[in-house]
């Protein structure tokens, strides 16, 4: 006769919970060289003559710092709760994928704007597209799906936790 006991899986909770502090603290870091980089070009946005490139390099960094504080926070919330399926981890990470969007859109429009703003000639529209054109690339494009990837996973994941708590 099998006298021999069914003990439930253990958790992961503590190795997720390690790993997670330990990315908060790297994107922290990386948030804080960001945030150094902006810091620098503070001058040259407020002096009297800031070149067009300024401010795209200059939007491109506080989108950077969007995009790491979304994860930080995403990386926080999973080292205090142990659990990285969740509803609010969906949200963030949609929110990522939205930034890195925007990463792809808006410096190369404030580009334009503000060397329109300075030169005034030629065709508007052309600028645009040509700038736009100009910032999609393998490696932006990647960033994207590979966020979005991670958040179809997680939402899986999340709908995987869901029936397995509701069947307990």
């Amino acid at each position: 006769m099998n006298t021999q006991v069914e003990t439930a899986p253990v958790r992961p909770e503590r190795r997720i919970r390690i790993v997670s502090a330990a990315a908060a603290a790297l994107t922290l870091l990386c948030m804080l060289s960001v945030g150094k980089s902006l810091v620098s070009f503070l001058p040259d946005i407020l002096g009297d003559f800031a070149p067009f490139k300024v401010f795209s390099v200059f939007t491109n960094q506080l989108i950077w710092f969007a995009f790491m504080t979304a994860f930080l926070v995403l990386f926080v919330r999973i080292a205090a709760s142990g659990r990285p399926f969740t509803k609010p981890n969906i949200l963030i990470l949609k929110i990522a994928g939205v930034i890195l969007i925007l990463n792809l859109i808006l410096p190369p429009l404030c580009s334009v704007a503000v060397s329109e703003a300075i030169e005034g000639s030629g065709n508007l529209f052309q600028k645009i597209l040509i700038s736009l054109l100009g910032n999609l690339n393998i490696y932006n494009i990647s960033e994207i799906l590979i966020v979005m990837l991670c958040r179809e996973i997680v939402y899986y994941g999340t709908m995987l936790q869901t029936e397995s708590d509701e069947t307990l």
